[in-house]
């Protein structure tokens, strides 16, 4: 969803953009313009869980994020999770995982 997910009518760029410094959002809080910051949120913090599993699926949907949103990813390469999931610590599906992804975001980026 939030791969294909476009500014809707009437709201400006300046509302849509990602604000590095936007906290929680809560559910009351939440509209088409800071939907992409409120997944993130989620699925960044379901990727910091100890389940393999879950940490899967959570990097399975942020990867449909970065590909809409590019500089999401740079936010969680600062904070080292994206170097954690691919390093040889972690679970072997997370790696596998971490690579179906960036095959998909570089398969993305390189046809539009």
């Amino acid at each position: 969803m939030c791969r294909y997910h476009e500014r809707p009518y009437g709201v400006t760029e300046e509302e849509s953009e990602v604000d590095d410094s936007v906290a929680e959002i809560s559910s009351s809080e939440l509209t088409y313009a800071n939907l992409i910051v409120g997944c993130y949120r989620i699925f960044s913090t379901y990727l910091q869980t100890l389940d393999a599993p879950t940490k899967c699926s959570a990097l399975r949907a942020l990867g449909g994020l970065f590909v809409s949103q590019p500089r999401l990813m740079l936010e969680l390469e600062q904070v080292g999770l994206i170097e954690h999931v691919m390093s040889e610590e972690s679970h072997i599906s997370l790696q596998l995982e971490s690579l179906q992804c960036w095959k998909t975001i570089l398969l993305v980026r390189w046809v539009d």
